[in-house]
């Protein structure tokens, strides 16, 4: 795609009930909603399980109709804290969803002329809640504008299908999925009635331990079904899906995924345009969540994400975090080889903090004149010296 052309899919799951004409050609006729100039209009056909596609085939169009008004930024937010089911107690969904909104209305004034936040809080985050909300953009969002889903809370997988788990899920077997889980079939049907060409999916959901089948074997099926999904919709998808305990504990206030991206909203307008692209946001997260991760809880958070469509400024440089000291790794550097004493600063060789036993690992931070600043579990000490150590190897 070039010349800043719209890419606009069209999905069709199964043919069945289709007859063909005398040329043994299936035909099916939909209409689209163009952008003004090129349109790259993509035609991909699934299978009725939803599992098998076509290779894509498409055409470009040129429209001649020229919006009278600009873009609108349009977010739908939802996030689930208060499960029905109490093992499924999330502890920063909901205040993430409110977060990631809030910091796009700063990001997005005075580039976009308006900008809508929905937020869907705990029990409103139900099928019919979110039919209800889709419903009400489908007739509010116009082509030009950009929409970004944000979906936090608890997902999964069952045959090869992504399914996110609402508020009033109740786990009774394998079927509980179909019956009450939103479906990657009903996101798709929900996302296909959106009719902006510019869209952003963002999925911040962590497996749960008491949803049958082992957590590696889920994790890595989510991952492949979200990235089906992803083609599916035809729209850039960054995600970050978990099974692992630590992250729900989260990292100063927010789900670990969640604060790499208000992060980002701050950092990652690396060509200096003051415009925040969707792609220098990806490229943040895509390296910075791994490291913060390993830092915080001693493993790799890698995210996961697939871009299609068009590339488009998500806001301004915005920063919504406060600030924090820089955070020292928890993975340990060197061993405490003789009891010593923890200083303040080195201006002041009397204030003493605290001894440090023979045998305590810890990670050196910083070195200076025969000192070494020390951290425990990622949690500064103070100063030791440099004698008392010996290297982890």
């Amino acid at each position: 795609m070039s010349g800043g052309a719209v890419l606009v899919f069209i999905l069709i799951r199964g043919l069945g009930g289709l007859a063909a004409s005398d040329d043994g050609i299936l035909r099916r006729e939909r209409q689209v909603l163009l952008s003004p100039g090129e349109n790259v209009v993509s035609v991909t056909v699934y299978n009725e399980a939803n599992l098998i596609a076509s290779t894509p085939l498409e055409t470009t169009v040129h429209s001649s109709w020229r919006s009278v008004s600009p873009p609108s930024l349009h977010v739908l937010a939802a996030g689930v804290n208060d499960y029905w089911d109490g093992r499924l107690q999330l502890n920063y969904a909901v205040s993430d969803a409110r977060a990631l909104g809030s910091a796009l209305r700063k990001a997005g004034r005075g580039l976009y002329e308006d900008v809508k936040i929905t937020y869907l809080l705990d029990e409103e985050v139900t099928r019919d809640g979110l039919s209800a909300a889709f419903d009400r953009l489908a007739g509010e969002i116009r082509p030009q504008d950009a929409f970004v889903l944000f979906l936090a809370g608890h997902g999964t997988t069952h045959d090869g299908r992504y399914f996110f788990l609402p508020r009033d899920f109740r786990y009774a077997g394998e079927d509980a999925l179909k019956d009450t889980a939103i479906s990657q079939e009903l996101l798709q049907g929900w996302l296909a009635g959106v009719p902006a060409q510019k869209s952003l999916l963002l999925f911040d959901t962590c497996e749960s331990g008491s949803l049958t089948r082992e957590l590696t074997t889920r994790s890595l099926e989510e991952k492949a079904a979200i990235a089906r999904l992803s083609r599916a919709v035809g729209r850039t998808t960054l995600t970050a899906s978990t099974d692992t305990a630590p992250a729900l504990e989260g990292h100063r206030q927010h789900g670990l995924f969640t604060y790499v991206l208000l992060e980002a909203l701050a950092a990652s307008d690396t060509d200096g345009d003051d415009q925040v692209e969707i792609t220098e946001l990806i490229g943040y997260v895509d390296e910075r969540l791994p490291a913060l991760s390993e830092a915080v809880f001693g493993y790799r958070q890698v995210p996961q994400h697939r871009s299609q469509g068009s590339v488009f400024p998500i806001g301004r440089p915005v920063t919504v975090l406060p600030e924090t000291e820089e955070l020292i790794p928890r993975t340990p550097t060197h061993v405490v080889i003789a009891g010593t004493d923890v200083i303040e600063s080195l201006g002041d060789l009397q204030s003493v903090l605290e001894t440090v036993a023979p045998g305590t690992t810890v990670r050196v931070a910083e070195q200076a004149d025969g000192w070494s600043l020390v951290a425990v579990q990622g949690v500064r000490l103070g100063w030791i010296r440099t004698a008392s150590l010996a290297e982890l190897r």
